[in-house]
């Protein structure tokens, strides 16, 4: 039982490895099933009573990227902060942000913002920590694409979330030409819309989680796991699949037709490729496409006559 106890303390490691959450183990002689928790999808505000649930992917993404395992930049960052091989290879991306946000912009990161940021350039923000920084991030991003104030005004009153509108300016010239469109034809976009939300998010779930499906991992192996407990120095190699692809933007294109393309949103597209405006794309433009996390364990079987 105990030697059972310690080769399922040994797959969790390798599995937490691989950034799943356990959340219960079957097992029989040759083979133990590992279950896993699916987060919980977050839900935002809709436009014209729409019953559909619009689901908060960048949340998803959130969640996901807290979960990844850190690299070597990361790795070494606090190194130079002073914490331990342990302490770091213990850490996932969300704990070592909780570290990193409260610490202050090192000078090269300071360059690298006022570059991007060009209204920056006269502001002393050597006091700014990581987190001012993405506080300011949010409120630059939050001002892309605002409507005046009495577009605002009609949008509202038409019973349109801001989200939305800015989301249906990509299927539009300009608020004035969505603000044209009858309610019926604009409900009918956000459900298509919605739609997309929720298989992209599950998407993202189903990739993040598949080892052999999405709801559990099994392992197999060729002889009682009671046998192989007794050498329990479970060889693996983790490969994985790369981050990112590229494209090349062709006549006709649109940055959110490319997004769905892919399986990702144009906010995410915007953000990777620094674009300044997301509705202006040119042929030729290359482009980074995240590709979905995930990646293949081989179990290698111990060698008995070590």
């Amino acid at each position: 039982m105990k030697k059972n106890i310690k080769l399922s303390m040994l797959l969790i490691t390798l599995l937490l490895m691989t950034n799943l959450t356990i959340n219960s183990i079957a097992s029989d002689d040759n083979n133990i099933t590992i279950h896993e928790h699916r987060p919980e999808f977050k839900y935002l505000p809709t436009s014209f009573n729409i019953e559909i649930k619009k689901v908060d992917t960048n949340d998803i993404l959130q969640h996901l990227k807290n979960s990844n395992p850190l690299d070597e930049s990361e790795k070494k960052y606090l190194e130079e902060k002073g914490y331990s091989s342990e302490e770091i290879n213990s850490m996932n991306y969300g704990e070592y942000y909780e570290i990193k946000k409260k610490c202050l912009l090192l000078p090269c990161e300071i360059k690298t913002v006022k570059n991007k940021y060009k209204e920056l350039l006269n502001t002393d923000i050597t006091t700014w920590t990581n987190e001012d920084l993405d506080n300011y991030k949010e409120e630059v991003e939050s001002q892309i694409d605002m409507p005046t104030d009495n577009k605002l005004t009609q949008i509202k009153k038409r019973n349109i979330t801001l989200d939305d509108a800015k989301y249906l300016l990509t299927k539009y010239k300009d608020y004035e030409t969505v603000l044209e469109q009858s309610d019926e034809t604009l409900k009918k976009e956000l459900i298509k819309h919605y739609e997309w939300l929720l298989e992209y998010a599950n998407n993202l779930i189903n990739n993040k989680m598949t080892m052999i499906d999405a709801e559990s991992i099994s392992v197999t192996f060729e002889q009682p796991v009671e046998e192989l407990a007794r050498d329990v120095d479970i060889e693996f190699v983790i490969t994985p699949k790369p981050q990112f692809a590229e494209y090349y933007v062709k006549d006709g294109d649109f940055l959110y037709k490319i997004a769905e393309k892919f399986k990702t949103n144009y906010k995410t597209l915007s953000e990777l490729n620094k674009l300044k405006n997301p509705h202006l794309i040119y042929p030729g433009q290359k482009l980074l496409i995240p590709q979905q996390p995930n990646c293949t364990i081989q179990l290698i079987k111990p060698n008995k006559n070590k």
